[in-house]
């Protein structure tokens, strides 16, 4: 049977519209993270995928919760076809500059079960960090169907990983038997994991509500509580964080022979994406053990 060479004009157009939605619905995607350890776990889902993953905010000596956004950093959320970020309040900056009539945002916090909004900083336990894989695995997948069998499996995989992690941790941090405090309020699942309560006696400041202005100078009334806390408390060790500076404190540690060690819930950028969430928490239970025991 012959088509009028009209018709075929059109059956051509309508085969290279149809090869166009597949190639456009299997492109790779631009999928960022707003922190290093979120960004961590998304790049072990993206195993073996072609997509692209990156973290917008990737200073680690600088804190989610004050960063300004640069240029560089506001194209790459505009440029995001997916954006997994911790909550609204935690990465705030970045939400407030989010399109999303191009961009498929996942909040973690709406996600995971049990998480206290007072902490933000779930992703320290080792079973929410897994529990974190499973949800992103599903939410990816009716995202990126292509790839939906590629996440089912590299969840399964890097959970069963991450559970090892965490029994060496636990294993490591047994020896702990000193009392301890932490600089900021955002420590009490990694406390909790590693079943490490009773000897953890609170953080020098605390965060306000919405989780900004943590980075306070003690006073000098704040000193005087601070020596008669640790004092009644038996505190041998006061941790520290590289995203908070207060000279104040390190003179108080100092003076009152204190040990100290470098806390960090963010981690730092590695070539390996996939490895700054293991080393992150690795070297934090390190610190903590050396200190701490």
């Amino acid at each position: 049977m012959k088509f009028p060479f009209h018709f075929k004009i059109i059956i051509i157009i309508g085969i290279i519209a149809i090869n166009n939605i597949a190639t456009a619905s299997s492109a790779p995607l631009k999928i960022n993270a707003g922190i290093i350890p979120v960004g961590s776990l998304v790049s072990m889902l993206n195993s073996g995928t072609k997509n692209e993953v990156n973290v917008i905010l990737s200073n680690p000596n600088m804190s989610p919760h004050e960063s300004i956004i640069n240029v560089k950093e506001m194209q790459a959320i505009k440029d995001s076809d997916v954006l997994i970020l911790v909550s609204k309040n935690f990465e705030h900056e970045i939400a407030a500059n989010i399109n999303t009539t191009k961009t498929k945002v996942i909040y973690l916090d709406e996600l995971i079960s049990n998480v206290s909004p007072n902490d933000p900083h779930f992703w320290l336990d080792i079973n929410i960090a897994k529990e974190i894989l499973q949800v992103l695995a599903v939410e990816l997948g009716k995202i990126d169907p292509n790839n939906a069998k590629a996440y089912r499996h590299n969840a399964t995989k890097f959970s069963d990983k991450i559970a090892e992690l965490g029994k060496d941790m636990q294993k490591n941090l047994a020896s702990v038997q000193n009392n301890f405090m932490v600089y900021h309020d955002g420590w009490s699942y990694f406390i909790k994991a590693n079943h490490l309560n009773a000897y953890y006696k609170g953080s020098i400041t605390k965060e306000s509500a919405d989780h900004h202005d943590m980075d306070t100078i003690l006073s000098a009334q704040d000193i005087i509580k601070l020596t008669a806390f640790v004092k009644k408390n038996n505190v041998v060790c006061i941790f520290i964080e590289p995203q908070f500076t207060d000279t104040t404190l390190l003179d108080f540690i100092a003076k009152n022979n204190l040990k100290t060690a470098v806390l960090n819930p963010i981690g730092e950028m590695k070539p390996s994406l996939v490895e700054s969430y293991f080393l992150m928490m690795r070297n934090n239970a390190k610190q903590l053990k050396s200190c701490a025991s």
